[in-house]
């Protein structure tokens, strides 16, 4: 069943997903951005929810209150649809109500989840669309045990809104960087200030290491939900790497979130980067489970 109203989604799965809130990690911190105000793109969010058995082909709002929720996706196009929280066996009546609309069709490049859902939804796409599918990105869940600072590495925390307001547009070119590096996405500087501004619009905190009295690492960290907090954007330009900034600048931001109300803090790693995972590993953080980015593109 497809959602137009982000209030009624919100209101619908949160439940689901605040019972296991690090699994849910990125269903969470979006959909409680959307229900916010906040938006991603100027295109219009996919909110799916599956209710037992029943069907909704045509894509309006139905009567949540029918049968019980099993299931949900969200997808903020061009981004990836999430499914973590999607039934496996639900994904074939998934795809074919997504299918039968053209637009929402497009909207849907890529998915992203544990690979159990990714893998029974990407085998349901195929079998109804004939794409191809593509594996981008193999990463890693990671839930934050005891936090272990690394030792000796020379600079100070500071968060972005403290910071004099040249230093943004270095910033911004940061993240577009992170994008291009991490994702393989291209984000223009005006794109990443928006995305810096919306995190901490929505209740999230970017914050920088300063050394010898310039920005040398970022990371961001979305506000607490349900007690979650996810790191995000660690990035580190080439010339300042192998000093411990970017786990330095980690650390710091995972204990600003510990410090205001987060209970589990978690992140997602690139599992062909074995220089970011052994770096989180070292400061506390502990593998969950594995998932993937999965794009579709025309059968060659």
């Amino acid at each position: 069943m497809s959602h137009r109203d982000v209030g009624t989604f919100w209101e619908i799965t949160r439940p689901i997903l605040s019972a296991d809130p690090v699994r849910h990690t990125s269903m969470l911190s979006v959909g409680g951005q959307l229900a916010r105000g906040a938006r991603y793109t100027d295109a219009e969010p996919i909110l799916l929810t599956v209710h037992g058995d029943s069907r909704d082909s045509d894509g309006r709002d139905g009567d949540d209150n029918e049968t019980e929720l099993r299931g949900a996706a969200i997808c903020t196009p061009p981004f990836p649809l999430n499914v973590s929280a999607l039934p496996s066996d639900a994904a074939p009546d998934v795809v074919r109500h997504l299918v039968a609309d053209d637009v929402r069709r497009r909207d849907v490049s890529a998915i992203r989840g544990p690979n159990p859902e990714v893998d029974a939804f990407t085998a349901a796409w195929v079998a109804e669309t004939g794409d191809e599918p593509q594996v981008t990105m193999n990463d890693r869940l990671y839930r934050l045990g005891e936090l272990l600072p690394p030792a000796g590495v020379p600079g100070e925390f500071r968060l972005l809104p403290d910071l004099a307001d040249e230093i943004f547009p270095l910033i911004a070119g940061w993240r577009a960087d992170f994008e291009w590096e991490a994702m393989d996405r291209v984000v223009t500087p005006d794109g990443a200030a928006k995305q810096i501004l919306g995190t901490i619009a929505s209740g999230g905190w970017f914050g920088l290491w300063i050394a010898d009295g310039r920005p040398v690492a970022m990371a961001a960290a979305t506000g607490p939900v349900e007690a979650m907090s996810r790191i995000g954007s660690v990035y580190t330009p080439p010339v300042e790497r192998g000093h411990g900034y970017g786990a330095a600048v980690t650390s710091a931001v995972c204990r600003w979130v510990l410090d205001h109300g987060a209970r589990d803090v978690v992140l997602h790693a690139d599992l062909a980067n074995p220089v970011s995972n052994a770096i989180y590993q070292r400061i506390g953080f502990q593998a969950v489970h594995d998932g993937r980015i999965v794009a579709f593109g025309p059968h060659n």
